[in-house]
């Protein structure tokens, strides 16, 4: 009778592997969380300030009978600025100088710091800007092609994603400090 075991060094590779990818997308959403949070907040002050931006053209209605502005309070408007913005251009390029500055900085966005997560060369050398910037806009073809280029993470030896080996750098853990704490911990 034979038995079929796995090796315990392949399970483990491959179980870091999948915490790896789960702490990577883990900081992207707390990374969106709060360009998206300061991108809200500040839709809704500008509308709460001058009023009068709600009745600008600014939110492509499909049928402006439906959606009056004289009759909606402000955050409901500002709501659907944000909501209407989120596929746009303009968030694209909000989010890219996010990262971008971010990882020029300090090597790693908050929500990477968050996670001890950092970006760097594979000989430990920092990442310089052109590096960032093909990382950053590499990453969102890797999102495009259906996620394949995020899931090569599962098959390369180094936990790799197509974005990591385009711009010749290595996502990994990092001994620095978060850049913001939870109530109650100590680091």
């Amino acid at each position: 009778m034979r038995i079929w075991r796995s090796s315990t060094t392949n399970s483990l590779a491959v179980s870091r592997r999948l915490k790896a990818m789960f702490d990577r997308a883990c900081a992207m959403v707390i990374d969106r969380a709060l360009v998206y949070g300061v991108w809200l907040g500040l839709g809704m002050l500008v509308t709460f300030i001058w009023p009068g931006t709600a009745k600008m053209s600014l939110i492509p209605m499909p049928n402006p009978t439906l959606f009056n502005a004289d009759q909606w309070p402000w955050p409901p408007v500002a709501f659907l600025l944000f909501i209407y913005g989120l596929p746009s251009l303009r968030n694209v390029v909000i989010i890219t100088i996010y990262v971008v500055l971010t990882l020029a900085r300090y090597q790693a966005t908050p929500g990477m710091r968050r996670l001890g997560l950092g970006l760097s060369r594979p000989n430990g050398e920092r990442v310089t800007w052109v590096r960032i910037v093909v990382w950053h806009l590499v990453s969102f073809l890797s999102g495009l092609c259906l996620g394949l280029g995020y899931l090569w993470a599962l098959f390369d030896s180094k936990g790799r994603t197509w974005h990591d080996i385009a711009a010749g750098v290595v996502v990994a853990r990092e001994p620095c400090a978060p850049l913001f704490k939870l109530k109650g911990e100590s680091h």
